[in-house]
């Protein structure tokens, strides 16, 4: 790993050139740049830049730069601009990085040179521009993954839980020789460690108090499937017991008197909150929002900042007023865009964010909450110029139920000429959303006009939505999806003699399913490595248990199975079909065996195979998934 220094020239001179352009929060979308040619690499690309963080006094600002496919972490002076610290990661990927102060950061890598992908985590001290190595009893550093590969593997998968200044600690988690995950204190300046507090065998996760002393423990049951927060008095007593592990996010109040949690099976719309002294529980923040709760914002403490809320334009709220106040003008200001907190100084007066949908596809700014001036930074995606234009629409299924979508329209269609349109369901925990989304935006600028509904049972709009009845055979996910385009010929000129569907994985499967209901809707259907057979799963607990959380049907029917799956629909297909699969794919068998079947019943299909290294789609991967699709589409 190579480390940047302010001799380094080179560096000093290219960094320097960094643009900084000051918006008004009005800021106009007619004046973002227009480009008609959409191109597939542009699209496939890896973000230039990712990871923006800003130091807790609000004087530094870190980020990753993956131009010309390298790695390296910028650290600058926020006033000018200019190269403070940094380093070059020519063989580790760079994941992510956090502040721990203003003189430290923690940074996460991961090394794919090797079969097995190796993970490793490390504190970078900017005042001496050098790494240190969390010591918890491996030897193996971020660029040399040379030993123990399954602790390697889970290396950068431990939490941060706390950071104390005055005693130049850090309170993080690590898997002891129990294979629970054991609290531990890490020195700032040495990475040297030490235990601080065993759990049991069912630990997973801890919570710490300002000075680092242990809080909260939080362990998992997976034989009922509960999940126990214990709180620290004499001893360990249960602070509370909830169902499920499923998305349970949890943080502490400013004063670390309450926990808050949200997700799992408790109301979505609402954080519940729970007194470290009495056990007693309220909802008491943010009760009146019409959406599902997602995740917090924290500090570095795990101190509540503000809950994000999902939707088709999620939304933040804040705990302080003001701060509130000043991101909702921002929100407000991109209606068909996202605008999402990506870090902040303490006083959170200096914010990043994020602005990604219609005004572009991935745009870093730094955002004054007092002056509401807004400052950008860098793009992710500079070389994606052309956003289609967004609806954002909600329409009735045939049960009456309220079923929100996207809709992107190219801002290049003739007025007078009829839409293709592609219809693309998410995966199995995704939402469609405002925001860029590589599928949809390419063939929107391709031409196309894109459907994405968040079908019944999709998380982030509340309990009549998720869990609305999916009927024995997902037909009523599959009602809400034709009622979709039923609506959309209503409203909108569109070709329906050429609707085409695109999915992957859960989405891939859902767009078979709904090219054999509605064989007379679909002109072709192109799958990646969709689940087209749930009886061709190796028969172990984590499958099972996955399998019984997407398809609840499994418990209702003897013969769901086979009703729920694509493969004994091929005689009803009407569509052209292309089947792509990365042969690392855990359903490759599976949609082999579908290409099979389709074949067996004289149908049109063709199965496109690629190999990855771990199972990852790189760019690569998806440039050769889109070409393949956008030719297949043409036919």
């Amino acid at each position: 790993m190579r480390l940047i220094s302010n001799e380094h020239a080179l560096s000093v001179r290219y960094w320097s050139r960094l643009t900084v352009i000051i918006f008004l929060v009005a800021v106009s979308t007619s004046a973002l740049a227009k480009d008609t040619s959409p191109v597939v690499q542009h699209y496939v690309a890896d973000a230039e830049y990712e990871s923006f963080r800003i130091s807790p006094n609000g004087e530094i600002l870190a980020y990753i730069d993956r131009q010309r496919g390298e790695n390296s972490v910028l650290i600058l002076n926020l006033t000018d601009m200019s190269l403070k610290a940094g380093f070059n990661s020519p063989n580790a990927h760079v994941d992510q990085l956090y502040f721990l102060t203003d003189d430290h950061l923690i940074v996460d890598v991961t090394d794919y040179r090797r079969t097995i992908v190796g993970r490793d985590k490390f504190i970078f001290n900017i005042k001496k521009n050098k790494k240190i190595k969390l010591n918890w009893g491996s030897h193996v550093s971020a660029n040399s993954f040379s030993s123990g590969w399954l602790r390697d593997l889970f290396r950068a998968d431990i939490s941060i839980y706390g950071v104390d200044e005055n005693s130049a600690k850090l309170a993080m988690g690590q898997f002891d020789k129990r294979k629970s995950t054991a609290l531990y204190l890490a020195d700032l300046e040495t990475g040297k460690s030490s235990i601080l507090e065993r759990g049991t065998l069912q630990t997973r996760s801890w919570m710490v108090d300002r000075e680092n002393n242990p809080l909260i423990r939080i362990d998992w049951d997976e034989d009922s499937n509960e999940i126990h927060f214990f709180v620290k008095k004499d001893k360990w007593q249960v602070l509370i017991t909830l169902e499920s592990m499923r998305n349970i996010r949890w943080s502490l109040s400013e004063n670390q008197d309450k926990l808050h949690i949200l997700g799992g099976k408790l109301d979505p719309s609402s954080v519940l909150s729970v007194s470290l002294t009495d056990g007693s529980k309220e909802t008491s923040i943010f009760t009146d929002m019409d959406r599902d709760a997602s995740h917090f914002i924290n500090n570095r403490n795990y101190q509540t900042l503000g809950v994000v809320y999902g939707g088709l334009k999620p939304n933040i709220r804040f705990i302080d007023a003001k701060i509130n106040s000043a991101f909702e003008r921002l929100n407000k200001s991109f209606p068909r865009s996202e605008v999402a907190y990506i870090s902040g100084e303490d006083s959170l007066e200096k914010i990043i964010v994020f602005i990604s949908g219609e005004n572009g596809a991935f745009d870093y700014f730094l955002f004054n909450t007092s002056t509401l001036s807004l400052t950008r930074l860098k793009s992710a995606f500079p070389k994606i110029k052309h956003l289609a234009k967004r609806e954002l629409l909600t329409y009735t299924s045939s049960d009456g139920t309220k079923i929100p979508a996207i809709l992107r329209l190219p801002v290049t269609a003739n007025a007078n000429a009829k839409i293709p349109l592609i219809v693309i369901p998410h995966g199995y925990g995704e939402t469609s959303s405002v925001k860029f989304e590589r599928e949809a935006d390419f063939f929107s600028a391709k031409g196309y006009a894109v459907f994405s509904p968040n079908y019944r049972s999709t998380d982030g709009f509340g309990f009549e939505l998720k869990n609305a009845d999916m009927g024995l055979k997902n037909d009523l996910i599959l009602q809400d999806i034709d009622d979709g385009i039923e609506f959309l010929s209503q409203h909108h000129s569109l070709d329906m003699t050429k609707i085409h569907a695109i999915g992957y994985g859960y989405g891939g499967y859902l767009a078979l399913l709904s090219a054999a209901n509605y064989p007379n809707r679909y002109k072709s259907v192109a799958v990646v490595d969709p689940i087209t057979d749930l009886s061709d799963f190796p028969d172990r607990d984590f499958n099972r248990k996955a399998l019984k959380e997407i398809f609840p049907q499994l418990e209702e029917s003897d013969t769901a199975l086979q009703d729920l799956s694509p493969i004994n629909y091929a005689a009803q297909f009407a569509a052209h079909v292309l089947l792509i699969s990365d042969k690392k794919s855990n359903h490759h068998r599976q949609v082999k065996n579908m290409n099979k079947r389709l074949k067996s019943e004289s149908k049109n299909v063709r199965l496109e195979v690629f190999k990855t290294k771990h199972g990852i789609l790189d760019s690569k991967a998806y440039e050769k998934i889109l070409n393949e699709i956008d030719d297949f589409l043409q036919m």
